[in-house]
């Protein structure tokens, strides 16, 4: 994830958890698709966000591009 804008001061969410930072792994436990929600906020109030979509067969390393 490539973040800019804001005062750059970042806090990144996963289906509203926090994560350390703008790249982290996302696993599911049955081998169904990923469904989730990927929210940043800067600390001066600015937020974007956008939900994904990864299938059975695409799962693995995947980069998900976000214009949010």
């Amino acid at each position: 994830m490539h973040v800019s804008g804001g005062n750059g001061d970042y806090t990144y969410f996963h289906d509203a958890q926090t994560q350390p930072g703008p790249v982290f792994a996302v696993y599911g436990a049955d081998g169904s698709a990923l469904v989730h929600t990927i929210t940043v906020r800067s600390s001066d109030g600015q937020e974007a966000g956008c939900s994904y979509y990864i299938p059975p067969e695409e799962r693995g390393y995947h980069q998900e591009k976000c214009d949010g």
